[in-house]
């Protein structure tokens, strides 16, 4: 996972405690964060947090929410732009996808915190999955409707050429070795899977 700390107002309690345990996750690991740490860095007391949140792992999908929430707001955005849909389609992509791929391959504790998350907040990461297919989905059926662009060779549904794309995205992030990296080859494999998807 990964946030978008521009994005959280520090004036607000609960997001300068996110910011605060996002900051320590990633300096520390998650196992070594401690709520007396996440006190500390949103300068606050431990019984002031206990108030809020009843421990980390409260916090932890706390800010699963807010990273998600936040990708998939970028993502439809990206998506209800007025322009080409591949265009649409990379953009989204990247944007829903780049700031998950960086938390993990850019931090020291990345894999830690990937285990964790696929550990303590999978049923949000599964609804946060779900309503971006169902973004994509959208898009390219409107795409498939409008005639301007075709189910590929084998005439897949809307549904199908999402779950590729996502697929594909999620596979590329052992390719890439930083999150500029993987941004450039998710827009050239947006551009390799719209080539086969050209009206004939």
């Amino acid at each position: 996972m990964s946030i978008n700390m521009k994005q959280l107002d520090t004036t607000n309690k609960i997001d300068r405690i996110l910011q605060a345990a996002f900051d320590c996750v990633k300096q520390y690991g998650f196992k070594r964060t401690s709520m007396a740490d996440i006190a500390l860095a949103a300068g606050m007391s431990r019984s002031a947090l206990y108030i809020l949140f009843k421990d980390k792992i409260d916090i932890f999908r706390s800010m699963a929410e807010k990273i998600h929430g936040q990708t998939l707001n970028d993502a439809k955005n990206q998506l209800a732009k007025d322009l080409p849909l591949q265009t649409r389609i990379a953009n989204a992509t990247t944007a829903r996808m780049t700031p998950l791929y960086a938390l993990v391959y850019d931090s020291a504790h990345g894999t830690e915190i990937f285990d964790i998350s696929q550990s303590i907040s999978a049923d949000i990461n599964a609804q946060a999955d779900d309503r971006f297919l169902r973004m994509l989905t959208d898009a390219l059926q409107s795409g498939l409707k409008s005639g301007g662009i075709s189910g590929g060779p084998d005439n897949l549904a809307a549904r199908e050429l999402a779950q590729l794309f996502i697929a594909s995205a999620r596979g590329l992030k052992y390719f890439a070795f930083s999150a500029k990296d993987y941004e450039t080859l998710l827009t050239k494999s947006v551009a390799t899977f719209f080539t086969g998807l050209s009206p004939k």
